[in-house]
């Protein structure tokens, strides 16, 4: 009984997460504020007087900088572009100049440090000689404290478990990322993953906020309010936009040092920018030179690594051979569906087993069994990231279609197929969950019949 409570659990989440992040625009209480306008452009003291040669020697100023945990999404084009863009429209706001802090801290490649520097005023004032002279991280670090507004430390695979240790100890979150749908699910997903953490729980929820590139304020604004809704109700956050840029505008930005080899990068970036800047929970070195990060508490975390975690699950493409046996008993979906659908060859290289149909009327079908191998929430969900990549590759799959077009009007119908379709029904049938918009469901049950196996098909909501 616990199992099968847990498994209705996990249904229902996931039936809400579809709902959440597809339908109904929200309520204009919950529409997600504007970016802040820029502040009155006033040069700040300190800054304007520090000199942009400084050494590693100067003795910083009272000021502390923000500083940001910077993620990357799924973005149009190259990424690095958007985050200096991303710098950019902080500097005009801020009124001052921001560093970006690139870290790789992969230890399997080549870890290090990349400083830069984004300036306040365009691309056609004459750049100053911006070159650090600093002989480590801590003393770079101590350097341009001073001299910028806000500090971004990108990092890369922030789902890694060390990575994700150390971004708990970071307030504020940034995710730079496209407003178009498969990026609201991966900022989803990867919100997800990372408030899953089991370093989460000691410490506050940080300030999440995303700076959507590609498109105007008005899109931007719609796309959070969508993401805001699913992750308030399911991840006890809610995100902000903190910012949005349709397209590249001119920026300043010069490199201003580099440190190559340099083990614990990460962990020693965050220490040097704690020491610079005063902070109610600093992160604390070791004697063995490891760092150790503190808790909302002010206590010292353990500087062991977590623990190993299990290898993520591989792509659906690479179904167990029992998987693929149960698919096989009851392939053909869209051959019970209606207006004379037929099946496309094409699959989403992580979702392989969601079969993908067009009717008549140029409608998109996704179809996915529920059996052993894949419950219903997993199945769900593979539903979820294939509407996702299917909306993003539409024009390739339109090229794929055997005499019919895609009709853009219709929003891709789901299909879920299941031989115990009762806890799914009763979900979606009680107070007439919003998810029906989006979700067919279907009997399909084996039986025997003269020695004979067939199944039995019945539509029961019709999406």
């Amino acid at each position: 009984m616990a199992n099968s409570s847990t498994q209705s659990n996990t249904t229902r989440q996931a039936l809400d997460e579809l709902a959440a992040l597809f339908l109904t625009p929200a309520p204009p209480s919950a529409t997600a504020t504007p970016p802040p306008a820029a502040k009155p452009a006033a040069p700040r003291p300190e800054q304007r007087s520090a000199s942009p040669n400084a050494t590693a020697t100067a003795v910083p100023q009272p000021h502390s900088p923000a500083v940001e945990a910077v993620m990357l999404g799924h973005l149009p084009g190259f990424a690095s572009p958007w985050i200096t863009q991303y710098a950019h429209i902080l500097t005009q706001r801020e009124q001052g100049d921001v560093a970006i802090a690139h870290v790789d801290d992969d230890e399997d490649a080549q870890p290090g440090v990349r400083l830069e520097m984004v300036q306040l005023g365009d691309q056609t004032d004459p750049p100053p000689p911006l070159k650090l002279h600093a002989e480590t991280l801590e003393q770079a670090i101590a350097a341009i404290v001073p001299e910028v507004s806000t500090v971004l430390v990108v990092v890369t695979d922030p789902e890694r478990p060390r990575i994700r240790r150390w971004l708990e100890h970071v307030s504020c979150w940034t995710l730079i990322s496209g407003a178009d749908e498969t990026a609201i699910v991966g900022a989803y997903r990867l919100l997800k993953a990372l408030r899953q953490s089991p370093f989460a729980a000691s410490v506050d929820p940080p300030r999440v906020q995303l700076a959507l590139m590609g498109s105007d304020d008005e899109v931007a604004a719609a796309a959070v309010a969508r993401l805001a809704r699913a992750t308030a109700k399911h991840l006890d956050i809610t995100p902000t936009l903190a910012a949005s840029r349709k397209r590249l505008e001119p920026a300043r930005r010069h490199p201003i040092w580099q440190v190559d080899q340099l083990e614990d990068a990460l962990p020693r970036l965050l220490q040097a920018l704690e020491q610079a800047t005063p902070s109610p929970a600093p992160i604390n070195y070791n004697g063995n030179g490891t760092a150790a990060p503190s808790t909302s508490n002010g206590h010292a975390a353990p500087t062991t690594d977590p623990p190993t975690e299990a290898p993520p699950k591989p792509p659906r493409a690479e179904a167990t051979q029992a998987d693929a046996r149960k698919d096989e008993e009851t392939a053909g979906m869209s051959t019970y569906l209606e207006n004379n659908a037929i099946a496309l060859a094409a699959r989403c290289p992580r979702c392989a087993s969601v079969e993908l149909a067009v009717d008549a009327a140029g409608q998109l079908h996704l179809m996915r069994v529920v059996n052993d191998a894949t419950p219903a929430d997993a199945a769900l969900r593979e539903l979820i990231e294939t509407r996702a990549w299917a909306v993003e590759h539409a024009a390739v799959l339109a090229l794929t279609l055997p005499n019919r077009t895609l009709n853009p009007a219709l929003q891709p119908r789901l299909h879920l197929f299941s031989a115990e379709p009762a806890p799914l029904l009763e979900r979606l049938a009680h107070a007439s969950h919003p998810a029906q918009q989006l979700l067919a469901l279907h009997l399909l049950k084996p039986v025997e019949l003269a020695g004979q196996i067939t199944h039995v098909h019945a539509a029961l909501t019709h999406g």
